[in-house]
């Protein structure tokens, strides 16, 4: 029994074969294009899926580069600005020290007051400096508040600490506490610090501290009161009246002698007049411009007695502790900044070796291989010729031809 097809259907069917064949070369020169084999989720949903959370993966990663880049950023203008701050800190040291010789007149001193002067503005500047985004550097979170007035005073912003995210679980700081570094610096090496009255007219003052003291050391303020140039008392200044504590009336004195108060050893030199004091008190922190200024203020005012001359020692002698302790405390942090820069040239590239990994594995998943798909490209579009060229053959046989 022979099937007769109708010319409907002989369009249809062979309209559709074509179109199946156009489809399939349509979607293989989509995969050559986007360089993957999966178009769709359709195609490989398991696959798709997966690629969906590498995707996911290299995103994140590629957020923590971005990260990373940034605090690279404010950490090197951080570490720059500190290494400014160590090396004016450095110049105001070598001026102070030079302001210690005996030998100056007042208007040498008051020339050293001025040099002193110039770098204090310079320090209160660098203390003020501003990242690339216009963020204070030295503000904790209030990093849009100036850290201190131009004028010095003290700490404005707050002990906050930002940070920004460079790995999975990795958090780095990007700032540091002006704070810390300008407004709470000790005076003293240890747990007290002393002082000679500016009244004095003597010639006494500390030679040396030989216990400075821990945090345990009792840190009651005291003062020693000559009673002659061979005697003293010690008194509790925290009581009304300063009594003499108990036991330490009329003590013997001898240049060079240690006197030692709840184990607060304090060697004297010089010879004391009647009345003379020597305060021994708790160490307290202080604003670094607030010292610095005391010592220009000292340095200007001219020498009126032997007191003020041994006060403007003294104060001398405590700025320069304090500028020592500035100075270690801006070379921790530079030190942290820079562990910290160093810690993030390794997540750098631990980072770029996770994203070759994921990369990998993305390809593995949804990768082409472009010579089998090359190939069934040109196996389909031989199969589409072929199906046109026979249809075009069909479609055109008639009565008509076997007249000729």
């Amino acid at each position: 029994m022979t099937m007769r097809i109708s010319t409907s259907l002989l369009y249809q069917q062979n309209g559709q074969g074509i179109s199946t064949q156009q489809t399939a070369l349509y979607k293989i020169q989509q995969q050559i294009s986007s360089g993957t084999r999966v178009l769709t989720p359709a195609d490989d949903p398991i696959a798709a899926a997966n690629a969906l959370q590498i995707k996911q993966s290299k995103s994140i990663t590629e957020q923590f580069n971005v990260n990373i880049r940034n605090a690279q950023g404010d950490l090197g203008q951080g570490e720059v600005a500190l290494g400014q701050v160590s090396n004016t800190l450095t110049s105001i040291r070598e001026l102070v020290v030079s302001a210690g010789n005996a030998a100056l007149a007042d208007s040498d001193r008051a020339s050293i007051a001025e040099q002193i002067d110039n770098n204090l503005q310079q320090l209160i500047g660098l203390a003020n400096t501003r990242d690339a985004n216009g963020r204070f550097l030295f503000s904790g979170f209030q990093d849009s508040v100036q850290p201190f007035a131009n004028s010095g005073g003290p700490y404005l912003g707050d002990e906050g600490q930002r940070s920004a995210q460079v790995g999975p679980t990795r958090f780095i700081g990007l700032n540091a506490s002006g704070g810390y570094l300008f407004d709470r610096v000790p005076a003293a090496r240890g747990v007290y610090e002393t002082r000679a009255a500016a009244a004095n007219t003597g010639t006494v003052s500390v030679s040396s501290l030989l216990n400075v003291g821990t945090a345990s050391t009792p840190s009651t303020p005291y003062q020693i009161r000559f009673t002659s140039a061979t005697t003293f008392n010690v008194e509790d200044i925290t009581t009304p009246g300063s009594p003499v504590v108990v036991g330490t009336a009329n003590q013997p004195y001898a240049s060079g002698g240690v006197v030692t108060i709840d184990g607060k050893e304090v060697k004297l030199v010089g010879t004391p007049a009647s009345g003379d004091v020597i305060t021994v008190t708790p160490a307290a922190t202080r604003n670094i411009f607030a010292g610095v200024q005391q010592m220009i203020n000292a340095l200007r005012t001219p020498t009126a007695s032997v007191g003020a001359n041994l006060e403007r020692t003294a104060t001398l002698e405590i700025t320069l502790t304090q500028i020592d302790q500035a100075l270690n405390r801006t070379l921790e942090v530079q030190t942290s900044f820079g562990a910290r820069l160093s810690e993030i040239e390794t997540l750098t590239n631990a980072n770029e070796s996770t994203k070759v990994n994921l990369s990998l594995q993305l390809n593995d998943l949804v990768g082409l291989d472009y010579a089998e798909a090359i190939s069934e490209l040109n196996s389909r579009k031989t199969v589409l010729e072929a199906a046109q060229q026979s249809f075009v053959r069909i479609t055109g046989l008639s009565l008509f031809s076997l007249l000729r």
